[in-house]
């Protein structure tokens, strides 16, 4: 066997093994993350593994953000969507948050009506866990939601009142993130007195 046919023959070798090997690393990484022998698993996986590339980008556009929560918001129903959303913000530990990003984008794309009386709780948990997370970006969209949702739980009342306050403390430092998640809040703080000026509940 000549030389150069034994250099095609190794490398489609090892090119195949690789595969394999991340074919095994990936169906493991779906199981640890709840996304194995689900439902929601078949069409999920690809959107989780599609969010955790962009977890690991040390930048990201704001449109390839929108772009993943709207194929997630076109091709899963509320609950699905809601699972997915939920997978996604737990696996990404990054600083920046980008896939946290696309989680909650995801619950505003897909619209306070695909969400039902039943999946109220889960909804006002992951929006109360982004409004605490380190990400400013993350914290604007989880107050986004919750002043579009009309979310009117205590925790989730208290904790942007409380960004109100931090916010106020370093007004001299704010940069753009920080004026946009100041403009989300003091919304929602004005919807939250409107409603109760005209006796309105939550919006779930």
């Amino acid at each position: 066997m000549s030389g150069t046919l034994f250099g095609v023959l190794l490398a489609l070798g090892l090119g195949t093994l690789g595969f394999f090997l991340f074919q095994g690393k990936a169906s493991a990484s779906d199981q640890s993350n709840g996304l194995a022998d689900t439902d929601v698993a078949t069409s999920a996986r690809s959107f989780y593994r599609e969010a955790m590339a962009l977890a690991e980008q040390s930048t990201a556009m704001p449109v390839q953000i929108f772009e993943l929560a709207g194929q997630i918001n076109s091709q899963e129903d509320g609950q699905s969507a809601l699972e997915v959303a939920e997978q996604i913000f737990r696996a990404d530990q990054g600083p920046w948050g980008f896939g946290r990003r696309v989680a909650v984008t995801t619950l505003r794309f897909k619209g306070v009506e695909a969400f039902g009386p039943d999946l109220r709780e889960r909804v006002e948990r992951l929006v109360l866990a982004a409004l605490n997370d380190r990400a400013v970006w993350v914290r604007y969209d989880a107050a986004w939601v919750a002043g579009m949702f009309a979310l009117n739980a205590p925790a989730i009342r208290d904790r942007i009142q409380e960004i109100k306050q931090e916010l106020g403390k370093t007004e001299a430092k704010h940069d753009k993130a920080d004026e946009s998640l100041s403009r989300r809040v003091n919304e929602y703080l004005e919807n939250v007195k409107a409603r109760e000026d005209n006796g309105a509940d939550s919006g779930l």
